[in-house]
């Protein structure tokens, strides 16, 4: 089957298919044997492709092409010319695709049930040049971004829902998430104030909120209470809620946050501020001190008046 079409590449191989092949017949590389070849039942096999010259015995050496052209291209049925080659679910045999994608390895040049062909050395892969970005199969919706997963490696990652954000988070196995616009970015609420007897009121007191949420899961939060010149105290320990985000429902039954209690001069009460789980507040803040554990109100750990405070801030996990 000597070409006068051009150079070809042609190799001598071992058959190690297990039978005999015949000049046409569609072989790939035998991976498990050192210079040889076998067939294949995959279809748009992705492996070493070429095309038997001559008839080679089981374990007899022979020349198969892997590139340039080739006069005979064994095939099941009639193919059309033009059609991209891929390799066939039966053994030996090659089929047609009018469209070049993973597992091509060259063109008909002549139709019918013995066509002439161009093979170009090697099956295209998911990616190469016979799929391109536009016409990969790796896309499913709009807006699906390819991410790197590790060394050569990489996967799909998902279009997020209308309004998110990407962001980096190596906990993810992309490396990214589409996150909230808020996240990372400091925003203000309005707490409410409450007694667990009767409720203060605000007066002309300030009481401001600030949050920022740091992941998916982790919220930063602040309030700042000032007692006013027209504040009343109420009665009872007092709960601080309306917070932003809903505490995490399930272990541990509470969270514990930093807070202070300061008079209008220079004393200052260090305490804890406790969130009950599934909770959206403050529910208490504990006064430690020489007297012991005791919540906050209108007369612990002091008298409030005018320019007195109460600050309260940390990290908390929700669900």
């Amino acid at each position: 089957m000597a070409s006068t079409r051009g150079r070809q590449v042609v190799l001598p191989l071992v058959n190690k298919s297990g039978g005999g092949v015949v000049a046409g017949d569609v072989v790939i590389v035998d991976t498990t044997n050192d210079g040889a070849f076998t067939t294949t039942t995959s279809g748009q096999s992705q492996k070493s492709v070429g095309v038997a010259q001559e008839t080679i015995a089981n374990n007899g050496t022979g020349r198969v092409l892997v590139a340039g052209y080739a006069a005979l291209v064994n095939v099941p049925a009639s193919v059309t010319r033009g059609h991209y080659i891929e390799t066939h679910t039966v053994a030996k045999q090659a089929t047609g695709n009018s469209t070049r994608r993973a597992g091509s390895f060259g063109q008909f040049l002549t139709g019918g049930t013995t066509p002439t062909a161009w093979l170009w050395g090697f099956p295209d892969n998911a990616g190469a040049t016979g799929e391109t970005v536009a016409t990969s199969t790796i896309w499913d919706a709009k807006g699906d971004l390819a991410a790197g997963t590790g060394a050569d490696a990489g996967a799909k990652l998902t279009v997020g829902s209308n309004g998110k954000l990407l962001s980096a988070n190596s906990a993810q196995s992309t490396g990214l998430e589409w996150i909230d616009p808020t996240d990372g970015v400091i925003g203000t609420f309005t707490p409410t104030w409450t007694g667990s007897g009767s409720n203060p009121s605000l007066g002309d007191g300030t009481l401001t909120g600030h949050y920022q949420k740091i992941s998916s899961k982790l919220y930063w939060f602040s309030i700042m209470l000032v007692y006013g010149t027209t504040s009343t105290a109420g009665t009872g320990f007092y709960i601080f809620g309306n917070l932003p985000f809903t505490v995490k429902s399930t272990t541990p039954v509470e969270q514990i946050v930093a807070a202070n209690v300061r008079d209008s001069g220079t004393t200052r009460f260090a305490c804890t501020a406790v969130l009950n789980a599934g909770s959206t507040s403050v529910n208490q803040v504990t006064v430690g001190d020489a007297t012991g554990a005791r919540q906050f109100s209108g007369t612990v750990p002091i008298t409030l008046t005018s320019g007195d405070s109460c600050s309260i801030t940390g990290i908390v996990a929700t669900d």
